[in-house]
């Protein structure tokens, strides 16, 4: 359950990949199986987490270190 920033609220279903700080904010960098891509959520944004104990795999195509090199610049 997320709330975003104009304080509409949805709910997905997420495979993390890794926690970053962006200047003031945590942000957690996931897989969203909703949109079928990489989406970053602000963790004092999440309003309730669920463990669901299904497991994912990562590869290379979906993984953080292919977030950071695809979408991470300088």
């Amino acid at each position: 359950h997320y709330k975003k920033e104009d304080g509409e609220e949805s709910q997905r279903l997420i495979q993390p990949l890794g926690l970053v700080f962006w200047g003031k904010v945590w942000t957690l960098v996931s897989w969203c199986e909703l949109r079928d891509a990489y989406r970053n959520f602000r963790v004092d944004r999440i309003q309730k987490l669920t463990n669901t104990e299904q497991y994912f795999e990562t590869n290379s195509e979906k993984s953080l270190q292919h977030y950071i090199s695809a979408y991470a610049h300088d």
